[in-house]
Parts: structure tokens; sequence; C-alpha cells
């Protein structure tokens, strides 16, 4: 991907500006208000091809609230392959868990879900775990170092069912040299050289799937 025309740099370059823009001080205004964070998910944390069991893990879920707004979440069609058989695949929401910008550090060493992405095309996207029309939710776990972080893609189907063990995948969990005042949660896409990424707020920090 690192051949595409100006228009693709152009097109990335302004993603990735949204994005560090979002990271620092993203717009404040109306929205779905929590004064917690994500609730704690209420079982051993660890989120794998074992466990919890899908009638536990959907509990989970519901309790949760997704913001919708248009400036705090995004919208693209995903990139599928390298140039030059790139092209594009299904159209792709991302939209910010209420409390992802409330949460602490410990937080994410328990685990939570910080966004969820919704997928409005008949094309799968299965890096992220996404069926046709489904909505997969990303559980973001810190571990005792760097190398152990995750992201979790806990895959749905139409009807909202839980169809697949979750997608493993790593987690990058970003600082920055000035602490971020936050007034309400974020979720973005951003496009690499490679494929393209999801960006969410994690209380202070960034988390990139």
């Amino acid at each position: 991907m690192r051949a595409l025309s100006g228009d693709r740099w152009t097109v990335g370059g302004i993603g990735l500006l949204a994005v560090l823009v979002a990271c620092r001080a993203e717009k404040a205004g109306p929205g779905p208000v929590r004064p917690t964070p994500a609730p704690a998910p209420g079982f051993e944390a660890v989120v794998d091809s074992a466990k919890p069991s899908t009638p536990v893990l959907r509990d989970y879920v519901a309790k949760l609230q997704f913001d919708t707004s248009y400036e705090v979440g995004d919208e693209q069609r995903l990139a599928i392959g390298q140039y030059p058989n790139l092209h594009y695949g299904p159209l792709v929401a991302i939209q910010p868990e209420i409390g992802n910008h409330t949460l602490v550090e410990d937080d994410l060493h328990h685990g939570r879900i910080i966004a969820r992405m919704v997928n409005h095309s008949d094309e799968p996207y299965p890096k992220l775990g996404l069926a046709p029309h489904s909505i997969t939710y990303w559980w973001a776990q810190l571990g005792p170092d760097s190398t152990k972080d995750r992201s979790v893609m806990i895959t749905t189907d139409s009807t909202g069912t839980i169809v697949d063990r979750p997608k493993l995948l790593a987690l990058h969990y970003e600082s920055y040299h000035e602490p971020v005042n936050r007034s309400r949660a974020v979720a973005r896409w951003i496009w690499s050289d490679t494929d393209e990424q999801g960006w969410s707020a994690c209380g202070t920090r960034c988390c990139k799937s």
C-alpha cells in the first residue's frame, strides 16, 4: 500500500490528522452521559477461545451503551488487500462505548469493551471478525507488559447472536507527552500503509487495534 495514489495518501493523511486531533481534545457537546466507566464485566477477566460462555458474554454486552453521534464515531469502506490489488470492502461504522474516556489503567487491566464496529454491507471483513450486516464488539485488555496487551473482537451475526469465538489481535496502548482532557467518548478509523485500523479513547490515552 506504500505505492498508493496521491488521493489515497491525502485521504490517509486527513484520517490520521482527525485521529490525532481526537486523541488530544475532541469536540464537546450533548450526548449520552454516564458518570462511570463501562461496567465491569462480572466474570473472570479473560476473553479467549474457550471462555466466558456465550450467554455470559451476551449479558455483559447488553449492559453497555454506544454513542451513535456522527461527531464522535466514524464510518467508511474498509480497504482489503494491498496495492495494486487493493479494493474497498464493506461500509463499517465504529462507535465508542460511552464510558471509554473515563477508564483508568486498572479498568483496562481487568478488560473492557471500548467500542463496537457495525457492518452495513453484505461483505464480511474477517480481520476484525465482521460478518455481513453484523456487529463486532472490541474488548481491550492490558497485560502485565506491553507484549501481552490484547484486542479481542467479539463477533455477532445480523440477529445479534454471538456466532464465533473471539478473534485475538494485538492492542497498542498509546500515550502522549501531556495529559488529555476528555469530555466525551470517541472512536475512529485510521489508515496505515498496511491495513485499516480502529482507534478508540482509553481514558487519557488511545487504543489501536
